[in-house]
């Protein structure tokens, strides 16, 4: 059935934003996934040059329209004049730029479970988000990701009390118990080679397992969903979040 009915726990989570009707970890693109009633969403933080976390998925910014800018290597002034929206409508979001964390925060409140995802490689990266979301008192609406195991390991010796989640490309036992080692708070696996077995495990082990890799072509999505749901996964990102719904 359509839209698809999930439990009341399930964690509906707008990818990047409403990302499939507006520019992914836009302004534009959270403020509709809270219109379409989303209650989580998942961005990517980076460092600019001069220390400030800021919204964005890739570290270079070419598909966005802007050949070779590297995100890291940029200050904050530059990255917030850029447009980020015409790339995606350059009818309808032309101007509309990056955004710092701290814009998001002051924007949507405690509106939102933050699922944070550490994309950056800046030393700092990690500090200075912390640092924003301390400033906000939003630490318990926060959940952080990584591929990382060693961002992982360094948000548990800042904040003990984080969660955290480790963002796999397959799950296997020996990632399992990392996941035990580093007390994390979910595993978050690939859809791709996932199974109702890997979810059962994981559970069994006291994780979340919330899954990544819903396919963007919409007919792809709508089968990834129901599989998804089908092994009986925690929750999924989705750039569609209007397409889950509880109940």
């Amino acid at each position: 059935m359509f839209p698809f009915k999930v439990p009341e726990k399930f964690r509906i989570i707008a990818h990047r934003g409403a990302s499939a009707y507006a520019p992914e970890n836009t302004m534009a693109a959270f403020k509709l996934a809270m219109e379409t009633g989303a209650e989580e969403v998942e961005l990517d933080v980076q460092l600019s040059s001069d220390g400030i976390p800021f919204i964005c998925h890739d570290a270079v910014l070419s598909r966005y329209g802007h050949e070779n800018v590297i995100l890291e290597e940029t200050c904050s002034e530059k990255l917030l004049s850029l447009d980020m929206g015409s790339w995606f409508s350059p009818y309808q979001f032309k101007g509309e730029r990056m955004i710092k964390l701290s814009e998001l925060f002051d924007e949507f409140r405690n509106t939102f479970t933050y699922h944070i995802e550490i994309k950056g490689s800046a030393p700092a990266l990690i500090r200075e988000t912390l640092r924003t979301i301390q400033s906000a008192k939003l630490m318990d609406n926060c959940i952080f990701t990584s591929f990382k195991k060693d961002a992982l390991s360094e948000f548990k010796s800042l904040v003990p009390s984080a969660k955290r989640g480790w963002l796999v490309a397959e799950q296997t036992d020996e990632i399992l118990s990392i996941c035990g080692e580093l007390g994390l708070f979910q595993i978050c696996p690939k859809l791709e080679k996932l199974t109702p077995e890997h979810v059962e495990k994981a559970q069994r082990a006291g994780l979340e397992s919330r899954v990544w890799g819903i396919s963007t072509n919409p007919v792809k999505a709508k089968e990834d969903i129901q599989y998804a749901l089908s092994c009986d996964c925690d929750g999924m990102t989705i750039n569609w979040p209007d397409w889950l719904t509880h109940g």
